[in-house]
């Protein structure tokens, strides 16, 4: 039975680990605490690439002094050389007598050795305190380190009868004010958005993160202040005066065939089936280090992903309105034959904002 003194101090650890959200970025989130007789005695959490892991941070703070003191950490502690020294070296120097770990670290470079290092040196490990809570914080992380693919998450403004826009293509604005705001987050969150060319040519956007805490942050770090911008346009339309170009972290996906090798910006994908290959589109992000991609788009390329089933989570902004069957609907895509082939997802969480309802779903895996 696991100690509840051992979910308080991870519960603290998790939250510090939060701190690292918009900032940590291809990093996973990471917090740690120190704690010697019930009293905490240190904290910290790793904010960006290049500075201190949690547990270097965490223990820096009382000078590598932590004999016969408990470590807990989110994410397994490193045993490698990166861009910064191994953290069980520093657990080791600081004489941490235990260390209660949520979860194994599943980079290659890690994956269990920093806890079989901590037990050859007499430090006792616990595992899997609120493992699930710690998953869930850095699941685009595990994920393209498991199966070399981002987490992708789709998200769509939409009415009760799933319509997005009107018989004439508008759709300003479906949704509130409050969801609107709460998408900014999720931008924020996301290490890269992709949009079609035909949303930029009928809305021109900018698809930027406005929230003035999360850019202060992250120019207190010195990190992007925008996430990459993908726009899949098969033959290069878009125009070069697109809002878009105005944050210089946009990229164009093109056929390899496609002509107008002048444009900005531009990265060249095969094709499948008459469009840019997104499968190939979702392994390029994670082999660039992006962690968790999200989808804003028209119904054409949201129904390509789903169809291509590399949708892992979809976030539904209900509006309580209703447009009738000439308005455009949320997803195109192949109709399945039968409830045998019909997409599912898993109910993960329910949110109001003033009238409008947020559904967020996860994939469901058949196992």
């Amino acid at each position: 039975m696991d100690n509840p003194l051992d979910r308080d101090f991870m519960k603290q650890a998790l939250k510090l680990a939060q701190k690292g959200r918009y900032t940590a970025f291809p990093n996973p989130c990471v917090g740690a605490v120190v704690v010697k007789d019930n009293a905490v005695m240190a904290t910290g959490y790793h904010a960006k690439v290049g500075q201190d892991h949690a547990e270097v941070d965490a223990l820096k703070k009382i000078n590598f002094q932590g004999e016969g003191a408990t470590l807990y950490v989110t994410l397994e502690p490193c045993n490698h050389f990166g861009v910064t020294p191994p953290c069980v070296d520093a657990i080791i120097q600081a004489k941490i007598k235990r260390v209660v770990v949520a979860k194994r670290d599943p980079n290659p470079k890690v994956n269990g050795s920093g806890i079989i290092k901590l037990r050859e040196h007499g430090i006792e490990v616990t595992e899997g305190i609120l493992e699930k809570e710690a998953h869930e914080l850095n699941k685009g992380f595990f994920k393209r380190m498991q199966d070399g693919l981002p987490w992708v998450r789709l998200k769509m403004g939409l009415t009760l009868d799933g319509k997005i826009a009107d018989h004439t293509g508008d759709a300003k604005w479906i949704t509130s004010e409050k969801s609107r705001q709460d998408v900014q987050h999720w931008r924020a969150q996301s290490d890269a958005i992709i949009t079609g060319v035909s949303t930029i040519l009928k809305d021109n956007p900018d698809m930027t993160v406005r929230d003035k805490k999360i850019l202060n942050l992250r120019k207190k770090w010195g990190v992007p202040q925008q996430p990459l911008l993908v726009v899949c346009d098969t033959h290069l339309r878009t125009p070069k005066t697109a809002k878009i170009f105005q944050t210089e972290r946009t990229i164009l996906l093109a056929s390899i065939e496609a002509d107008n090798a002048s444009h900005p910006s531009v990265m060249r994908l095969p094709m499948h089936h008459e469009r840019i290959d997104l499968r190939a589109l979702i392994k390029v992000m994670a082999t660039r280090g992006h962690n968790e991609v999200m989808i804003e788009a028209g119904s054409t390329l949201a129904g390509a992903f789903l169809e291509a089933d590399l949708v892992d989570e979809l976030i539904l902004y209900y509006a309580p309105k209703v447009l009738g069957d000439s308005a455009h609907s949320a997803f195109q895509f192949r109709e399945a034959h039968g409830l045998m082939e019909m997409k599912s997802f898993l109910l993960h969480s329910v949110k109001t904002f003033d009238e409008d309802i947020r559904v967020v779903l996860h994939k469901s895996v058949v196992t």
